[in-house]
């Protein structure tokens, strides 16, 4: 038999959950993401310098510092993404755990508020291909990737036009382009 919505909503949330205390393996994007936040408390523009910067030079005897994987690179993150960085670099307190995990539950929330959109636009059958989608959990939930934090801007957008809110759909767009940067190159 076919699986009701709300089956495949837990079903959803707890793969979610179960892919949360997963660590650094496929990526290390998320010691980028903590190294920004916590630059952002520092009260240092993560886009001012790259972190190899002499500038920093206080900051490069940590684990973060040696766990960052492009030192030599400007930060790519568009600000909205690092709005949630900083929430992750608030913890930063030498020990990168409790922010890279502060941060993944932060996008699977995120994530999941988009999903229940989703719950919205389509069938049970249809949501499941997402929501259940190993690839959606291991980059979401599993790996943290703020692909994670687009999922509810771009289904409102879809909501949004469904609706004949075009100020909406473009607001929605526009906070996709600001989490990645894809979004605008991609949208037209």
């Amino acid at each position: 038999g076919c699986l009701s919505m709300t089956t495949v909503l837990l079903g959803a949330l707890l793969l979610r959950v179960a892919y949360l205390p997963l660590g650094p393996g496929l990526t290390d994007d998320l010691f980028r993401y903590i190294w920004d936040g916590w630059l952002q408390w520092e009260g240092i523009n993560p886009y001012k310098y790259v972190p190899s910067h002499a500038a920093l030079g206080a900051y490069h005897d940590t684990a973060l510092y040696e766990q960052l994987n492009s030192k030599q690179y400007y930060s790519i993150y568009p600000p909205l993404s690092q709005a949630f960085f900083a929430a992750g670099g608030l913890l930063y307190n030498g020990s990168w755990v409790p922010s890279y995990y502060t941060l993944k539950l932060l996008f699977i929330g995120v994530e999941f508020a988009g999903t229940l959109l989703l719950s919205r636009l389509t069938s049970a059958r249809n949501l499941l291909l997402y929501a259940w989608n190993p690839l959606v959990l291991i980059e979401t939930a599993g790996q943290g990737h703020t692909e994670a934090l687009l999922v509810p801007l771009l289904l409102g957008a879809v909501w949004a036009v469904r609706q004949g809110r075009g100020r909406l759909a473009s607001l929605a767009v526009a906070g996709a382009g600001l989490i990645k940067l894809y979004p605008f190159a991609l949208g037209p």
